[in-house]
Protein backbone atom coordinates (compact mmCIF):
# COMPACT_ATOMS: atom_id res chain seq x y z
CA UNK A 1 0.00 0.00 0.00
CA UNK A 2 1.06 3.51 -0.46
CA UNK A 3 0.95 5.91 2.36
CA UNK A 4 -1.52 7.51 4.61
CA UNK A 5 -1.83 11.09 4.58
CA UNK A 6 -2.03 13.28 7.51
CA UNK A 7 -3.23 17.28 6.08
CA UNK A 8 -2.87 20.02 8.30
CA UNK A 9 -4.76 23.20 7.21
CA UNK A 10 -4.48 27.06 8.21
CA UNK A 11 -7.32 28.33 6.41
CA UNK A 12 -9.15 31.62 7.01
CA UNK A 13 -12.69 32.42 5.75
CA UNK A 14 -14.46 35.43 5.05
CA UNK A 15 -18.02 34.98 4.65
CA UNK A 16 -20.82 37.06 4.06
CA UNK A 17 -24.64 37.07 4.56
CA UNK A 18 -27.21 39.74 3.87
CA UNK A 19 -28.57 39.97 7.42
CA UNK A 20 -26.79 43.37 9.80
CA UNK A 21 -26.65 40.95 12.81
CA UNK A 22 -24.75 38.39 14.05
CA UNK A 23 -25.61 35.57 11.80
CA UNK A 24 -29.18 34.15 12.46
CA UNK A 25 -30.53 31.33 12.37
CA UNK A 26 -31.88 30.13 8.88
CA UNK A 27 -29.67 32.58 6.68
CA UNK A 28 -27.57 31.28 4.09
CA UNK A 29 -23.55 32.81 3.64
CA UNK A 30 -20.90 32.42 0.95
CA UNK A 31 -17.58 33.27 1.26
CA UNK A 32 -13.96 32.69 0.46
CA UNK A 33 -10.85 30.50 2.46
CA UNK A 34 -7.03 29.69 2.03
CA UNK A 35 -4.54 30.16 2.05
CA UNK A 36 -1.84 26.88 3.18
CA UNK A 37 -1.83 23.15 4.32
CA UNK A 38 0.94 21.17 5.35
CA UNK A 39 0.77 17.55 4.43
CA UNK A 40 1.99 14.51 6.70
CA UNK A 41 2.65 10.75 4.83
CA UNK A 42 2.97 7.80 7.11
CA UNK A 43 3.86 4.31 4.78
CA UNK A 44 2.99 1.12 5.33
CA UNK A 45 5.42 -1.23 6.63
CA UNK A 46 5.44 -3.44 3.35
CA UNK A 47 5.50 -0.23 1.24
CA UNK A 48 8.15 -0.72 -1.41
CA UNK A 49 8.00 1.81 -4.76
CA UNK A 50 11.26 0.99 -7.78
CA UNK A 51 14.03 2.71 -6.26
CA UNK A 52 13.42 0.49 -2.69
CA UNK A 53 12.91 -2.89 -4.76
CA UNK A 54 16.76 -2.44 -5.97
CA UNK A 55 18.17 -0.41 -2.59
CA UNK A 56 16.19 -1.64 0.14
CA UNK A 57 15.97 1.26 2.44
CA UNK A 58 13.55 3.58 4.47
CA UNK A 59 12.20 6.99 3.50
CA UNK A 60 12.12 9.76 5.40
CA UNK A 61 9.93 12.56 4.90
CA UNK A 62 10.24 16.25 5.07
CA UNK A 63 7.72 18.48 5.35
CA UNK A 64 6.65 21.14 3.14
CA UNK A 65 3.27 23.84 2.83
CA UNK A 66 0.99 23.45 -0.18
CA UNK A 67 -1.57 25.61 -1.21
CA UNK A 68 -5.03 25.11 -0.01
CA UNK A 69 -7.98 27.75 -1.52
CA UNK A 70 -11.35 28.11 -2.68
CA UNK A 71 -14.82 29.28 -2.35
CA UNK A 72 -17.45 27.69 0.35
CA UNK A 73 -21.57 27.87 0.95
CA UNK A 74 -22.79 27.73 4.05
CA UNK A 75 -26.44 27.51 6.18
CA UNK A 76 -26.93 28.37 9.84
CA UNK A 77 -29.23 25.97 11.43
CA UNK A 78 -28.67 27.47 14.89
CA UNK A 79 -27.02 30.70 16.45
CA UNK A 80 -24.29 27.71 17.51
CA UNK A 81 -24.06 25.47 14.42
CA UNK A 82 -23.76 25.50 10.73
CA UNK A 83 -23.43 23.56 7.82
CA UNK A 84 -20.49 24.31 5.57
CA UNK A 85 -19.77 23.07 1.78
CA UNK A 86 -16.30 24.13 1.19
CA UNK A 87 -15.12 23.53 -2.78
CA UNK A 88 -11.14 23.39 -2.64
CA UNK A 89 -8.18 23.46 -4.98
CA UNK A 90 -5.42 21.83 -3.37
CA UNK A 91 -1.47 22.02 -4.44
CA UNK A 92 -0.02 19.31 -2.05
CA UNK A 93 4.13 19.18 -1.84
CA UNK A 94 5.83 15.71 -0.85
CA UNK A 95 9.25 15.39 -0.32
CA UNK A 96 11.06 12.22 1.05
CA UNK A 97 14.88 11.17 1.05
CA UNK A 98 16.25 7.78 1.90
CA UNK A 99 18.20 7.03 5.45
CA UNK A 100 21.07 5.32 3.56
CA UNK A 101 23.74 6.87 1.57
CA UNK A 102 24.97 5.88 -1.39
CA UNK A 103 27.90 5.80 -3.45
CA UNK A 104 27.75 6.82 -7.31
CA UNK A 105 29.62 4.50 -9.47
CA UNK A 106 30.35 7.22 -12.03
CA UNK A 107 31.65 9.76 -9.65
CA UNK A 108 32.90 8.03 -6.29
CA UNK A 109 30.31 10.70 -4.28
CA UNK A 110 28.20 9.45 -1.83
CA UNK A 111 25.22 10.92 -0.61
CA UNK A 112 21.47 10.84 -0.24
CA UNK A 113 18.62 9.64 -2.70
CA UNK A 114 15.56 12.69 -2.54
CA UNK A 115 12.59 12.24 -4.27
CA UNK A 116 9.65 15.22 -4.36
CA UNK A 117 6.41 15.05 -5.94
CA UNK A 118 3.72 17.99 -6.90
CA UNK A 119 0.22 16.86 -6.65
CA UNK A 120 -2.76 18.95 -7.91
CA UNK A 121 -6.68 17.93 -6.56
CA UNK A 122 -10.05 19.40 -6.00
CA UNK A 123 -11.48 18.52 -2.44
CA UNK A 124 -15.36 19.09 -1.57
CA UNK A 125 -16.39 18.44 2.11
CA UNK A 126 -19.38 18.72 4.11
CA UNK A 127 -18.64 20.48 7.51
CA UNK A 128 -20.52 20.41 10.81
CA UNK A 129 -19.31 23.75 12.77
CA UNK A 130 -19.89 24.34 15.95
CA UNK A 131 -19.81 27.46 18.35
CA UNK A 132 -20.30 26.29 22.00
CA UNK A 133 -20.91 30.09 23.00
CA UNK A 134 -23.23 32.51 22.10
CA UNK A 135 -22.32 36.22 20.57
CA UNK A 136 -20.88 37.10 17.71
CA UNK A 137 -17.32 36.17 18.42
CA UNK A 138 -16.13 32.54 19.68
CA UNK A 139 -14.17 29.42 19.29
CA UNK A 140 -15.06 26.52 17.08
CA UNK A 141 -15.24 23.17 16.20
CA UNK A 142 -15.37 21.42 12.60
CA UNK A 143 -16.04 17.90 11.83
CA UNK A 144 -17.36 16.38 8.28
CA UNK A 145 -16.44 14.10 5.21
CA UNK A 146 -13.76 15.30 2.88
CA UNK A 147 -13.61 13.94 -0.86
CA UNK A 148 -10.52 14.46 -3.02
CA UNK A 149 -9.86 14.14 -7.17
CA UNK A 150 -6.52 14.13 -8.10
CA UNK A 151 -6.45 16.18 -10.99
CA UNK A 152 -2.42 15.93 -11.94
CA UNK A 153 1.23 15.73 -10.59
CA UNK A 154 4.52 15.34 -11.63
CA UNK A 155 7.68 13.54 -9.50
CA UNK A 156 11.23 14.16 -9.62
CA UNK A 157 14.23 12.57 -8.13
CA UNK A 158 17.77 13.75 -7.28
CA UNK A 159 21.14 12.82 -5.83
CA UNK A 160 22.37 15.29 -2.98
CA UNK A 161 25.74 14.45 -1.53
CA UNK A 162 25.43 17.56 0.90
CA UNK A 163 27.06 20.62 -1.52
CA UNK A 164 25.39 19.74 -4.33
CA UNK A 165 22.62 18.09 -6.21
CA UNK A 166 22.24 16.43 -9.37
CA UNK A 167 18.96 14.52 -11.35
CA UNK A 168 18.64 11.09 -11.44
CA UNK A 169 15.56 10.94 -13.99
CA UNK A 170 13.76 13.58 -16.12
CA UNK A 171 10.55 15.18 -14.03
CA UNK A 172 7.70 12.35 -14.70
CA UNK A 173 4.10 12.44 -14.77
CA UNK A 174 1.93 10.53 -11.92
CA UNK A 175 -0.20 8.09 -12.91
CA UNK A 176 -3.76 7.88 -10.30
CA UNK A 177 -5.07 4.16 -9.78
CA UNK A 178 -8.75 3.54 -8.96
CA UNK A 179 -7.84 0.88 -6.20
CA UNK A 180 -6.67 1.02 -2.34
CA UNK A 181 -3.75 -0.83 -3.65
CA UNK A 182 -2.36 1.75 -6.49
CA UNK A 183 0.60 4.30 -5.73
CA UNK A 184 -1.49 7.32 -6.36
CA UNK A 185 -5.11 7.03 -6.25
CA UNK A 186 -7.20 8.92 -8.73
CA UNK A 187 -10.21 9.37 -5.63
CA UNK A 188 -9.93 9.51 -2.33
CA UNK A 189 -11.94 9.58 1.37
CA UNK A 190 -11.03 11.32 4.48
CA UNK A 191 -12.36 13.31 7.70
CA UNK A 192 -11.73 16.59 8.34
CA UNK A 193 -11.36 17.83 12.11
CA UNK A 194 -10.69 20.92 13.48
CA UNK A 195 -10.89 24.07 15.85
CA UNK A 196 -10.67 27.60 15.14
CA UNK A 197 -12.87 30.81 16.08
CA UNK A 198 -15.36 33.05 14.38
CA UNK A 199 -14.93 37.07 14.50
CA UNK A 200 -17.22 39.71 13.37
CA UNK A 201 -15.51 42.35 11.22
CA UNK A 202 -18.18 44.26 9.52
CA UNK A 203 -21.86 43.95 10.00
CA UNK A 204 -23.04 41.22 7.54
CA UNK A 205 -18.88 39.59 7.35
CA UNK A 206 -16.93 37.98 9.60
CA UNK A 207 -14.04 36.41 9.62
CA UNK A 208 -13.25 32.96 10.64
CA UNK A 209 -9.42 30.73 10.94
CA UNK A 210 -9.90 27.05 11.26
CA UNK A 211 -6.75 24.58 11.55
Amino acid sequence: MRKLLIMLAVSFAVEATAQTECFEDGRLFIGGHGPAQLTIQKRSEDYQDAFTQVFPTDYENRTEWGFHGGFLVGYNLSEKMAILLPISFDRSTYIYETTETYTLRTSGESGLVRFKENINSISFSVITRFKPFPGCNGLTFSIGPNFTKGLNGKGSGVFDNGAKTQPLFDTQDIKFGDDRFSDYRGFNAGLVIGIGGTFKIKENTRLTLDI
